[in-house]
């Protein structure tokens, strides 16, 4: 049996065509199970927004992201492995009340955040903060806390001159 080279040129065509949207969707598991595909669109340590077509785009926060299939593989699993899962247990912690399970993350955190302005930046200076206040023995470093402490300071500061 022999095609025609029209049917082999059209085969080929058609074949062009449906994978190439297949190969530019790149894929974010959240920790709730769902899927979001699309074009990862930015990428930094206060979360992804992925290009979903037509002018849609998703903002999503490492804290709720699992794992993923994207162009930028190397940088994705950095930032997920050293911002996600210490945010998602941020979080956690945060909804149980367990402030003492708290402080090794939010601290891990701290150091990323600092100098950043994001939502996610403020949030975790402030319960890095309030949590070192509240589970840190008296007579421990200061410096620490005083640490924190500015860093909220220039950050509303930066975020009221903008």
């Amino acid at each position: 049996m022999t095609r025609s080279p029209a049917l082999r040129w059209l085969a080929a065509a058609a074949l062009f065509l449906l994978a190439r949207p297949v190969a530019a969707q790149e894929r974010v598991v959240l920790r709730d199970a769902r899927v979001v595909s699309g074009t990862l669109a930015a990428l930094s340590p206060d979360g992804i927004a992925v290009d979903q077509g037509g002018g849609k785009t998703l903002a999503i926060g490492w804290d709720e992201v699992e794992g993923g299939r994207v162009a930028k593989q190397a940088e994705f699993d950095r930032l997920l492995s050293t911002v996600g899962d210490p945010l998602f247990r941020v979080r956690q912690r945060l909804k149980a009340g367990d402030f003492r399970e708290l402080l090794e993350p939010a601290e891990k955190l701290f150091p990323v955040y600092k100098d950043r302005t994001s939502g996610v930046a403020e949030a975790v200076c402030q319960a890095t903060a309030k949590v070192f206040e509240l589970v840190t023995p008296t007579g421990s470093p200061a410096w620490h806390y005083q640490d924190q402490e500015q860093t909220i300071v220039r950050f509303h500061a930066q975020r009221a001159g903008s």
